[in-house]
């Protein structure tokens, strides 16, 4: 009897574990946790504000597929919607050895117009992938400029 209850035990232990075990992958492969930015990368101070309100909405975790980041996100940073998925665009600033064949990631798209300068079109769920491309100096964000026009008399 003891030996059968002392069996159950064991067995119903593997049993929590797996399904722990299972949980914890099928999270991993739908988030991507966040942290801090990098510093080996400068990064300008519109693109550091996005990076830490994405921080403060997912609390750390970012969904891979269908994030949809909230309205105020969304007006702040003037994110495009294109196919279902959100969209940051912005600059590179890219050290001579940086291969845009090599380095581009699926999400992430890349213009080169000189040796070192770059525009990106960014999924806003590969952010985490972006700030971790090799051979980046600098990443900007670009920022809607709203002119005010002077009324007339």
């Amino acid at each position: 009897m003891v030996k059968g209850v002392i069996l159950a035990s064991i067995l119903f232990f593997c049993i929590s574990c797996a399904h722990r075990q299972n949980l914890s992958q099928s999270k991993q492969d739908n988030y991507m946790t966040i942290y801090a930015l990098p510093d080996t990368v400068r990064f300008s101070n519109h693109f550091k504000m996005l990076w830490d309100d994405l921080l403060k909405e997912t609390k750390g975790d970012l969904s891979k597929k269908n994030y949809i980041p909230s309205e105020q996100l969304q007006k702040k940073y003037s994110l495009k919607y294109l196919d279902g998925q959100y969209y940051i665009k912005g600059y590179l600033h890219t050290k001579s050895n940086f291969d845009i064949n090599k380095d581009e990631k699926a999400g992430i798209s890349i213009v080169s117009y000189s040796d070192t300068l770059k525009s990106y079109l960014c999924e806003l769920s590969q952010i985490s992938e972006l700030v971790s491309l090799p051979n980046i100096s600098s990443i900007e964000l670009t920022k809607t400029v709203n002119p005010k026009i002077p009324k007339t008399r």
